[in-house]
Parts: C-alpha cells; structure tokens; sequence
C-alpha cells in the first residue's frame, strides 16, 4: 500500500498587468496504490477568479479514478489502464453551471 499526495496553493494578483483583477488557485490531490497493481486518485480543485466592478467566478472540481498497471511483456513495458469520473461546478454569482465527465485512458510505453 503506498499514498502519494500533491497540496497547491496559488494567490496571482495583477493579472496581465490589471491591478483590478486576481486569482486564487487550490489544488490537492491523492494517489494510493492500493492492492498490486491497482490504483486510485482523489483531486479537489478550487478557483477563485477576481475583477474589481465585475462577478468574477469561483469554480471547484472534484474528481475520482481508478486504474490498473500491466507488467511489462513482449508487446509493452508498461501498460496503464485508468477510468474515472469528474464534477466541474462553476458558480458565476448570476448563475451556477455544473458538467459532469467520464473518460478513459490508456498509456502504453514501450523503451527502444
């Protein structure tokens, strides 16, 4: 059993040279191999987008995945299948947008 984790913090002032605007970023993440080669990831992200005179935006993204690593063999050195799932709730103070994604990765890696 073996926990990787990742903690982000981000405070951007001055964006493009506008004093009026600001971001702030949070990301962490958390990546357990849990039993062989079987994995799984945790991710929360949170943004907070700021302009003086306008809404601006807050923003959080959650995610969860789940994979499995191949040995190596004749055919590869390595083959990772991951599939997972992830929530995008972006909240503009005059409305509230949410987007829900599945996907599916596949990583092979062959040395030469």
């Amino acid at each position: 059993f073996l926990i990787d984790g990742l903690i982000e913090y981000v405070d951007m002032k001055n964006i493009d040279g506008n004093a009026d605007r600001s971001e702030k970023y949070l990301n962490v993440s958390v990546i357990g191999e849990i039993f062989q080669n079987w994995n799984v990831t945790f991710a929360s992200s949170y943004q907070k987008n700021s302009e003086i005179d306008q809404n601006g935006f807050d923003q959080n993204l959650s995610e969860i995945s789940f994979g499995y690593k191949m040995n190596k063999n004749k055919f590869f050195d390595q083959l990772l299948i991951q599939t997972g799932y992830k929530n995008l709730r972006t909240n503009y103070k005059s409305s509230i947008i949410k987007q829900n994604s599945y996907g599916a990765l596949v990583r092979y890696i062959k040395l030469f």
